[in-house]
């Protein structure tokens, strides 16, 4: 396989062969418009293979890549974070129940749990991403759910989330969205001074985004962000994010 540069404008890249990309392909350069399909199988890993696109430097999605083959990755891909924003509402506690973090896996795998409403419900980002809240009759209790709170000014937007994980030995929990991104829960054995309480109303007004409620001491709309780097979820074509 030979080596070609050229500049990518508007169209769409197809892969049958080995491609192998050793800089940045960035949608931000010049504002090109094209789409990266792939027909074969995609390997995000450090050694070359004939029959794979082969990625040595960095790959940042901002919008969707949908697979029509396999992928297969040694190393976590890089992505814009989505923001999540809890609702400043004075009435948090009485619409809302507590939001809880359960771990729910290895390496601080956890889902998030409400016991607001008899039903499944998704936590919406601005982006369009969103994270599962789980119904549960007492997330603590049945599950040794932990309360969530949130510390609304923390300088890192990635870490507001709290939890006091001593219970679990202190370690931090992180939540995978259905994009492939995740939110960190951080252990604060202060958290409930550190932060406030964030509430979950499934039937909120508004939709998913602003079911997260939480009562503001600046009454300010707070504001969170996922990590950049993703999980390995795997995203069909078919809307995953449900209602």
């Amino acid at each position: 396989m030979g080596t070609k540069t050229r500049n990518l404008g508007a169209g769409t890249i197809t892969v049958n062969q080995g491609l192998k990309l050793s800089g940045t392909i960035d949608p931000d350069v010049g504002s090109p418009s094209y789409t990266l399909e792939i027909t074969g199988s995609l390997a995000a890993v450090q050694d070359s293979d004939a029959s794979a696109l082969v990625v040595s430097g960095t790959v940042d999605i901002s919008g969707s890549m949908y697979l029509r083959g396999s992928y297969i990755s040694s190393n976590p891909l890089i992505r814009r974070p989505a923001t999540f924003r809890p609702k400043d509402d004075n009435s948090a506690a009485s619409v809302g129940s507590n939001l809880f973090i359960v771990p729910t896996g290895p390496g601080g795998i956890s889902g998030l749990y409400q016991s607001n409403a008899n039903t499944h419900a998704n936590w919406g980002s601005a982006e369009g991403d969103s994270a599962t809240v789980t119904y549960n009759s007492d997330p603590a209790t049945n599950y040794n759910g932990l309360p969530v709170y949130f510390d609304e000014d923390a300088s890192s937007r990635d870490l507001r989330l709290l939890a006091d994980a001593t219970a679990f030995g202190g370690i931090s929990f992180v939540v995978p969205t259905w994009e492939g991104r995740f939110l960190h829960v951080k252990h604060d054995s202060s958290a409930a001074s550190n932060g406030v309480a964030l509430y979950f109303d499934a039937d909120a007004s508004g939709g998913m985004t602003v079911r997260v409620r939480f009562v503001s001491p600046t009454n300010t709309e707070g504001s969170v962000d996922t990590s950049s780097t993703t999980s390995f979820f795997y995203k069909t074509e078919e809307d995953p994010h449900g209602s």
